[in-house]
């Protein structure tokens, strides 16, 4: 389209930008148009890249996967060229674009405003959160392996899921009969209810391999609240992956990286009120550390700072 105006040529004089924040994802045009603003009034760049868009990105099943993947690198170098620094959303995203590009790359962790009190004494299990990339399958394994515990116990263990997913092929598996209560979609202002009222809130990822391939290097921006939720989380989902290695290094959820361990670890943690209540401590003092909104917000503003 049409995109350079005389109204935005002008626009951008009358504002005299310091710099150019640029929210880079896996489209060439906005690549191009941040890099054309900022050599033509000499604006130089942020960017913010929230997602792994640069590495093993080709498709092996999408015919012209290598050449878009060519053209998209070819626009991103042209605006690190012009950037005073790259910011990620973790350590493991930084250290891979450090081998990617010669350009200052910084991590600001994901910011929460969420205080919650601390109760590792909650009843339910919980999930929230979207089941794209095939978690369905591993709220599966979770909800069988509480039927089984429940037969031992005697004690009704169900995993309460609260999603907005509407596919058929993914909600055929949460069902009662595997261990699960579906509820559907849940209004954002009840979310902070339904978690405290909780035992142990669930972070998980799939297990298959081309799902590992993909969110490698996210870390789910839920993760903030919930590791400032005052409430206990298990992580269930293989050790390569970002958030598994993020919670697991900092000791603040209890994390389950082999299917075979899932019901024995999941038994324990249900049982054990005191290790609940030190992954709770730590991952508030995670929170405090690397979440907490203000914070965030200082760190984003001293880097662009580094351009005056």
């Amino acid at each position: 389209s049409k995109w350079y105006s005389r109204d935005l040529r002008q626009w951008i004089r009358d504002f005299g930008p310091d710099v150019l924040f640029f929210a880079s994802g896996d489209y060439q045009f906005a690549y191009d148009i941040a890099y054309r603003i900022s050599c033509d009034f000499d604006i130089p760049m942020i960017m913010y890249c929230c997602d792994d868009y640069y590495i093993n990105r080709l498709n092996p099943h999408a015919l012209l996967s290598r050449p878009i993947h060519s053209n998209l690198m070819r626009s991103v170098r042209k605006c690190v060229s012009r950037s005073v620094g790259i910011i990620t959303i973790c350590d493991k995203l930084t250290e891979a674009y450090k081998e990617l590009f010669d350009c200052p790359i910084y991590t600001v962790y994901t910011g929460s405003s969420t205080a919650g009190e601390e109760n590792p004494g909650g009843k339910g299990i919980v999930y929230l959160g979207n089941l794209g990339y095939q978690r369905q399958k591993s709220l599966v394994d979770i909800g069988r392996a509480l039927k089984r515990i429940s037969a031992k116990t005697g004690e009704q263990l169900y995993l309460d899921v609260y999603s907005g997913e509407s596919r058929e092929e993914i909600l055929r598996d949460l069902t009662e009969d595997n261990g699960i209560i579906f509820h559907g979609s849940v209004d954002s202002s009840e979310v902070n209810k339904i978690i405290s009222e909780s035992r142990l809130v669930v972070h998980t990822e799939s297990f298959e391999p081309e799902n590992i391939y993909k969110v490698q290097y996210s870390i789910s921006t839920k993760i903030a609240d919930l590791l400032a939720s005052g409430h206990c989380i298990l992580a269930y989902g293989p050790d390569n992956i970002a958030s598994m290695e993020y919670l697991q290094d900092n000791h603040a959820a209890c994390v389950v990286n082999d299917r075979a361990r899932l019901e024995v670890e999941l038994e324990r943690i249900l049982s054990d009120r005191e290790e609940r209540c030190r992954i709770v401590q730590n991952a508030k003092a995670l929170a405090e550390k690397n979440h907490r909104r203000e914070m965030v917000s200082l760190k984003v503003t001293q880097i662009m700072e580094t351009v005056r």
